[in-house]
């Protein structure tokens, strides 16, 4: 038979029980090998409340979680769902005791639509075990109107940007009796629109009852949007605390046990033009973009999602062949076709999906940055391993890898680490670049580790490479840019000085007049 659409949107706010503890997980404690993870950790969770969860990459968020979605077993501590302990024993205990976690990297089948990648594994059945593709479709429409943005249902996953893909995971959360929701860097690659969007979506959670776990490293948007913040640093929780009158400064202290100042540039005399892009269309019978960068300079990038902004990164990266124009680096064309081409002419380009794209997740630290630096590794065509190593180790200085072991996967670190190590392998190139190219350098890096990105951004400039910045994180574009330039719909809609404001830039994202 089949299931009742309504039993697949959470229930209304008259419906759900306020100032209801949901959660409360006690004493979790998680060892893997001479590491510990997580000590003696307590978290919960009220009905009808956002509560962030912060912490340096490494400092336990991400197994706390793992506990919480039944991925991982403690080897201590209990997890209680509505006053009752859970064993918690696999994801699908989890998501029968009501939790459901859209993780910061996603799990989607590229090559099915919306529509069954929505519904993958629990589709709803009519007569004879058939599957009701007219309920499903009702039931992810419904889901989509309470996001308040649509989702095309019959396009596959592979053809949606990230930002499109993220809906759908958040979508797929909406649409079953979650009681307790985790929300796992989900404002990473938005701005604009799409993040007020997302907004509206976490606060409409929290109105019908539904706790929502929130983890960012967006420390702006969590002083708005959540009632109450636990932090974890080296495995331990911190503190737990009320965000009303709570700073961003009070928050940096709890994670890092010191204050951090932000890395700014300064005015400066820039070199010779080192890009030049001309009449460049990044889509058939699209608008011509012309834009130069020096050396010594760094250009932001800002726009909407969907503005053209990462189209241009993998043009210039030899992905996408440009329809039109010409592009020269150092006064010599260059013939965009493959990212060979792209990383002979002397650019390298980090890409936004570091998963797919920037790093080989089996493989270790040094197996990674050794890649595009094989002639520096290697002799007589056969890697020598101590060399390879002493270049790893580098990398793990400069940005802090975490753990500092050359031979660690690159799959088993988190996010934030794996994000270090694709930015690390670029930045120790011989020749240095003379071009770089940083599509979200910092999605998913905390704190401390964003300080350390945007540090050798700045030494970069200062050694004379040209830098381009490209961020859906307005403070970090005006933070770091000598000067930005702002994309709508596929052209450069404006160009802004160093001290503008994100008013400024909104005005030109969206077409208004500032």
């Amino acid at each position: 038979m089949t299931e009742p659409v309504e039993t697949l949107i959470p229930p209304p706010a008259s419906m759900q029980r306020e100032n209801t503890t949901l959660l409360r997980m006690r004493g979790i404690s998680k060892r893997y090998g001479g590491v510990q993870a997580l000590s003696a950790v307590d978290l919960d969770l009220r009905a009808g409340e956002v509560h962030a969860l912060l912490g340096e990459n490494g400092a336990g968020k991400s197994t706390l979680i793992k506990v919480l979605a039944g991925a991982t077993q403690p080897d201590e501590g209990t997890v209680e769902i509505d006053g009752q302990v859970s064993a918690m024993a696999t994801p699908a205990a989890a998501r029968a005791a009501g939790v459901s976690v859209v993780h910061q990297e996603f799990s989607l089948v590229p090559t099915l639509t919306v529509l069954e990648n929505l519904f993958l594994g629990t589709e709803i059945r009519a007569r004879f075990g058939r599957v009701d593709w007219r309920a499903q479709r009702r039931a992810a429409t419904e889901a989509a109107a309470r996001m308040g943005v649509p989702l095309a249902l019959d396009r596959r996953v592979e053809t949606l940007s990230i930002a499109e893909q993220q809906r759908v995971e958040i979508a797929r959360s909406l649409l079953f009796d979650a009681k307790i929701i985790v929300l796992d860097e989900p404002s990473a690659v938005l701005a604009g629109r799409e993040l007020e969007q997302l907004f509206e979506i976490v606060r409409g959670l929290r109105d019908s009852g539904t706790g929502v776990v929130y983890i960012s490293h967006r420390l702006s948007e969590l002083t708005s949007l959540a009632d109450r913040v636990t932090v974890l640093r080296d495995g331990k929780r911190v503190e737990t605390r009320p965000m009303e009158g709570t700073t961003e400064a009070d928050l940096i202290r709890l994670m890092v046990g010191r204050d951090i100042d932000a890395a700014r540039h300064d005015r400066q005399h820039h070199g010779d033009v080192v890009l030049e892009v001309s009449g460049v269309r990044l889509f058939k019978g699209g608008p011509e973009i012309d834009l130069t960068v020096a050396a010594g300079e760094v250009v932001g990038i800002a726009g909407l999602v969907g503005s053209g902004r990462t189209r241009l990164a993998n043009s210039l990266a030899g992905i996408h062949r440009p329809h039109a124009g010409e592009v020269r680096l150092c006064g010599r064309a260059v013939r965009l076709g493959s990212p060979r081409a792209s990383v002979a002419a002397g650019m390298a380009v980090i890409p936004e999906n570091r998963r797919d794209e920037g790093a080989l997740l089996p493989h270790t630290i040094s197996e990674n940055v050794a890649l595009p630096n094989l002639r520096e590794v290697s002799r007589g065509g056969l890697v020598r391993r101590e060399s390879e190593r002493k270049l790893a180790e580098q990398v793990i200085a400069r940005l802090d890898v975490r753990p500092k072991d050359t031979e660690a996967r690159v799959g088993g670190l988190s996010g934030g680490n794996q994000q270090k190590v694709v930015i690390g392998k670029s930045l120790v190139r011989s020749p240095v670049p003379q071009l770089f190219v940083f599509d979200e350098p910092t999605r998913g890096i905390d704190v401390p580790a964003k300080h350390e990105v945007h540090r050798a951004i700045a030494d970069l400039a200062a050694a004379g490479s040209a830098v381009i910045l490209i961020s859906s994180e307005l403070p970090e574009v005006l933070q770091c840019s000598h000067r930005i330039l702002v994309m709508r719909e596929g052209a450069i809609a404006g160009e802004l000085p160093m001290g503008a404001s994100e008013e400024d830039v909104m005005s030109l994202a969206v077409g208004t007049p500032a």
